[in-house]
């Protein structure tokens, strides 16, 4: 009910004020990450990605941001069709952040598909108690600042990259909000089944296996069982992973069913749901029978080979959690995008097996692209590159044999 009202009558009555009125809507719900306080602010805050034309989220200090918030939003955007995301970034960094901060920071939220930078903040003036206001003021007062352009053309460079190209994910994740809707008495439980969500996004992650996020309401409102897939928006899933959860709503419950029946894939995942819509039944235990039940450390084992969308060899395997991709499609260009980041103290020695016959690194610092190190192997090529710590490379792999390899 919390989720409707806030969703319908505050963002849906501001968003079709915008369309009717020339405006487009932006901006970022109140606190995103784990589930009793997201509850508490808004039921869910994904529903309200619907209602706006870019879909946006904050990131607060220096810490790693939230992979849920991220993928909140950029799953819905996706899913419909939204080509824009934005992120508030920077704020209390500090006077003393670095481009080396900012470029992390950044980077771990454009590879989970943010693409639009928000700055916070530029002061006008620093009197009073500005200077100390969520410091820093990104703006003339910093001794950097006529250097400031070399960063934000680097990452508006990959932010076009990511938000022109083609998104196609085969994995859909269900959000488990509804668990925490039974539990809000109990703080530490109900962000319990968000840190189990958590648990399955951090698999999938390590793994270099590309997913989205799907929220009932939006489920309900966009989605669709036909010809054995699972389809949001624009966007058509071949596999679903169910997390730990106690509860899930009727409807999708309804749509896995059929989804199962025609051949789809169903993971469950530790805790089967034992409460549909809040009441208790039996119905999802009976068809969690039928599918595959794994553990979390096992899940990956268990995605099919066709959804592994990067083959990724990383020398020294203690990085793997340090490691995160996404992956873009340039149909006319006939080219994909592969972009990989390094969030790791250590530089990061990668070997990518992918489908192509020519490889490109772009170099987002000067907007040109270099010559890779690659092998071909029939239809495949192996790309040698290392990473920097905290850094990232971006790879243009082609369907054409015109491109040579570096020596």
């Amino acid at each position: 009910l919390v989720r409707d009202l806030f969703t319908d009558s505050f963002m849906g009555v501001i968003g079709n004020w915008c369309k009717e009125n020339g405006c487009e809507l932006t901006g970022h719900a109140v606190l995103e990450e784990d589930y009793y306080e997201h509850i508490l602010a808004n039921g869910c805050c994904m529903p309200s990605y619907e209602f706006m034309d870019i879909p946006g989220m904050d990131h607060l200090c220096r810490g790693i941001p939230s992979v849920q918030a991220e993928m909140q939003l950029a799953s819905v955007a996706h899913q419909l069709g939204k080509k824009q995301i934005l992120s508030e970034t920077f704020a209390a960094c500090g006077w003393n952040v670095s481009f080396e901060d900012m470029r992390m920071l950044y980077e771990h939220q454009m590879v989970h598909g943010v693409n639009l930078l928000c700055q916070h903040l530029e002061a006008y003036s620093l009197r009073g108690i500005r200077k100390r206001d969520y410091p820093a003021s990104l703006f003339r007062h910093q001794p950097w600042w006529k250097d400031y352009k070399i960063f934000n053309d680097m990452v508006s460079r990959i932010g076009m990259l990511l938000a022109e190209g083609k998104v196609d994910f085969n994995v859909l994740v269900l959000h488990t909000i509804e668990s925490g809707w039974l539990l809000t008495d109990d703080r530490q439980e109900t962000d319990g089944y968000a840190q189990k969500l958590l648990g399955v996004i951090n698999e999938l992650e390590n793994a270099q296996i590309q997913y989205h996020l799907g929220e009932s309401r939006i489920i309900k409102r966009y989605g669709n069982v036909s010809n054995g897939k699972l389809s949001i928006g624009t966007q058509n899933y071949s596999v679903v992973i169910v997390p730990p959860a106690k509860c899930l709503d009727e409807n999708t419950f309804n749509m896995l069913l059929e989804f199962k029946k025609q051949g789809g894939t169903v993971i469950f995942t530790e805790e089967l749901p034992e409460y549909l819509n809040g009441v208790k039944s039996g119905k999802v235990i009976d068809l969690a029978k039928s599918c595959i039940i794994t553990d979390i450390g096992h899940l990956a084992e268990n995605i099919p080979e066709y959804c592994r969308l990067i083959s990724l060899e990383i020398a020294d395997s203690s990085q793997f959690e340090h490691i995160r991709s996404t992956v873009r499609y340039f149909e006319e260009a006939q080219m994909t995008m592969y972009y990989i980041c390094n969030f790791h103290e250590n530089e990061s020695k990668i070997t990518l097996n992918v489908k192509g016959k020519g490889v490109k690194i772009f170099d987002a610092l000067s907007g040109n692209t270099v010559p890779a190190c690659f092998e071909k192997c029939g239809d495949t090529v192996k790309i040698h590159t290392n990473i920097s710590s905290k850094s990232s490379v971006v790879l243009f792999v082609y369907d054409r044999e015109e491109i040579e390899a570096a020596n």
